[in-house]
């Protein structure tokens, strides 16, 4: 009976160590992502989405240390608000800006609204129009080729994770239909698929999981950072918020955004 339990006890945190061995051994890594282009060829210009400053380090670091580290993507951040929530907003700006750079995103690439009607809260209701209206701005004076955001439940059902989503949606949407009448080149958007509360908390055997699952999945793509420590050390930069992590810090999966086939 004793060596039923212990194996019951130890095999999980076994199975634990080794995947994280394993991750930790790997190098930043974007599964499924199109090989960098040659000398002379165009960067790939990529937009994250996020609400408030650390959603770029908490839910998305394994995808930023990824995109910097190949080199031939020109990576943006925009923060639909200062996380003003608790009266801290000019300090998590400078937080955000801190990890932003830790992450290798230059500053002039990170852009922080402050607006009245996009206020950090449970409670306060974002509009997708003016979020797709600043996603637009963005898009056309930095010529954006990819967008990366949350999906529909927005990882952690924050509404405003949730907005940003609907509000690429719409943006995607308009984008369609002016592409299509232009005949122009159509952005590409990627969503942060959420997971339930033991994938979230399982960390290194959940990337594990998820790199086997993609290896004959070509609509999706598994960022994987090989120093978890790089992720938890870009939150670290978010003094005011600091909480603990998921798996998160380690691999980030995503879908790919269809939504503005089904905007209502």
């Amino acid at each position: 009976m004793k060596s039923i339990f212990l194996v019951i006890v130890f095999a999980p945190l076994l199975m634990w160590l080794l995947a994280f061995a394993i991750v930790s051994a790997s190098s930043p890594k974007a599964e499924h992502l199109p090989i960098c282009p040659g000398s002379g060829k165009k960067r790939k210009n990529v937009l994250l989405v996020v609400a408030h400053p650390d959603d770029e380090s908490m839910f998305f670091a394994p995808t930023l240390l990824s995109l910097t580290s190949l080199g031939c993507y020109d990576v943006r951040v925009l923060c639909l608000s200062n996380g003003n929530a608790e009266g801290l907003g000019s300090v998590r700006e400078m937080e955000m800006l801190s990890a932003c750079s830790f992450l290798k995103i230059p500053l002039e690439n990170v852009d922080i609204i402050n607006d009245p009607l996009l206020q950090d809260g449970h409670n306060v209701a974002w509009s997708r129009s003016l979020i797709s209206q600043l996603i637009n701005r963005i898009s056309t004076c930095h010529n954006i080729d990819m967008i990366i955001t949350f999906d529909s439940y927005g990882i952690s059902g924050h509404p405003n994770h949730v907005a940003v989503y609907q509000g690429v949606c719409e943006f995607l949407f308009d984008n369609e239909r002016t592409s299509v009448k232009q005949k122009g080149s159509q952005i590409e958007a990627w969503k942060l698929e959420s997971v339930n509360f033991i994938k979230k908390y399982s960390g290194p055997i959940y990337v594990l999981w998820s790199t086997w699952r993609h290896i004959n999945t070509s609509n999706s793509h598994l960022f994987y950072s090989g120093s978890p420590r790089s992720s938890i050390k870009a939150m670290q930069r978010h003094k005011t918020q600091w909480l603990c992590s998921s798996n998160t810090v380690q691999g980030n999966e995503y879908g790919e955004d269809q939504c503005f086939s089904t905007i209502p």
